[in-house]
């Protein structure tokens, strides 16, 4: 069995020495031994919103994914259990209801972790006057993606990555 793995960005999958195997669906997709990892080649809602991640899911068969997001702190690799927006964004504005799903999809319980942090979304640039609470970190974009896989059935689960992580072995243990 796979295991699905989706980058928030193709910064993050450079990152950690992913690259594109093909293309699909304005994603960058890559089979490696029992993985599949894929990214979005771009972040905006033409690339991020239910029908693309529907046609993804379904040429891959997904079911289950490990969702990879940046984070600012040093904590090396961070289990999430929620998150909170912070963008000003969302990838499901204006593209719900789609599909016989409901146009406001409950968000309370998005991810598969038991223990973890909470990741406020900040964006791609890491705002210098941003303070957190305890238990809060800040990331860059799960807020924004995790919602529209778990849109569309496919379960998640949350993780976040520091600058220091450099390989994809590290997600795979």
């Amino acid at each position: 069995m796979k295991t699905c793995i989706y980058f928030c960005s193709k910064n993050i999958a450079s990152q950690v020495g992913v690259s594109s195997e093909y293309i699909s669906h304005n994603h960058g997709i890559y089979n490696h031994n029992k993985n599949v990892y894929i990214f979005p080649l771009t972040n905006n809602n033409t690339t991020i919103n239910p029908e693309v991640f529907i046609k993804i899911k379904n040429e891959l068969n997904l079911i289950d994914l490990l969702l990879v997001d940046r984070i600012y702190n040093e904590f090396g690799i961070v289990n999430v259990i929620d998150h909170i927006n912070r963008t000003g964004q969302s990838f499901l504005r204006g593209k719900t209801p789609h599909g016989g799903l409901p146009t406001f999809p409950d968000v309370s319980k998005i991810y598969n972790n038991n223990e973890g942090k909470i990741f406020a979304s900040v964006g791609e640039k890491k705002p210098i006057n941003i303070n957190t609470i305890e238990n809060v970190i800040l990331s860059e974009r799960i807020a924004l993606i995790a919602p529209v896989w778990h849109y569309i059935g496919v379960n998640i689960k949350g993780v976040g990555i520091d600058k220091n992580i450099s390989s994809i072995n590290a997600l795979t243990k």
